[in-house]
């Protein structure tokens, strides 16, 4: 058993802390144009909203509130911000995925329907829909529309997302589609993108 979690253990931490060295680009400031330049070229148009998280609050998805990654956040590592987080019409988490927890093709929550859930992931699903606005970089008319909206659908996906990481984002965003398209669930679910990339002015 001691075995087993502490292949899982580097595993989390490997598929983390060598994300900024094999196949990821540089992390520099983005501006929306650029945002919306890079989905249009990737064929990403499926999404409800396209929006920033407020960079000054970008580490508070480490924070006791916003914490997908159980295991790192009792060890005081820091979280991934690519992530796909899948909450139903009340705002309750009922599956997510975090980059660190490994290849996503591997641990594809997105390869069944309903959401595959795998078990032994650290997950904390304590978390809430409402809390993820406080980090967006939304007006107040934005946020009660949003949140009018996630309630009228089955599903709410929020993925976090950036396009320093290359690979690992596209790769989650196009899974994403091809699960939508493969089951025919665009009209269940509120799809929010969520760019994690610095932002500057257009």
């Amino acid at each position: 058993m001691k075995l087993i979690a502490s292949i899982f253990t580097m595993v989390l931490i490997s598929s983390c802390g060598f994300v900024h060295y094999m196949g990821t680009k540089s992390t520099v400031d983005k501006s929306s144009l650029e945002v919306n330049n890079y989905l249009i070229r990737n064929k990403i148009s499926f999404y409800d909203y396209n929006l920033f998280i407020k960079d000054e609050l970008i580490d508070s998805l480490s924070s006791k509130k916003h914490a997908v990654n159980l295991w790192q956040l009792e060890h005081g590592t820091e979280q991934s911000t690519i992530q796909l987080r899948i909450y139903d019409s009340l705002g309750v988490l009922v599956n997510a995925y975090v980059q660190c927890y490994g290849e996503f093709k591997r641990l594809n929550i997105l390869s069944d329907k309903p959401y595959k859930k795998f078990n032994h992931l650290p997950t904390n699903f304590e978390l809430q829909f409402n809390d993820n606005l406080d980090l967006w970089n939304i007006n107040e008319s934005d946020r009660q529309e949003i949140l009018e909206k996630a309630s009228q659908k089955k599903y709410t996906i929020v993925v976090y997302w950036n396009i320093w990481s290359n690979y690992y984002s596209k790769v989650m965003l196009k899974e994403l589609r091809k699960y939508l398209k493969k089951y025919q669930m665009k009209d269940e679910v509120l799809i929010i993108l969520v760019n994690t990339d610095f932002s500057k002015t257009n």
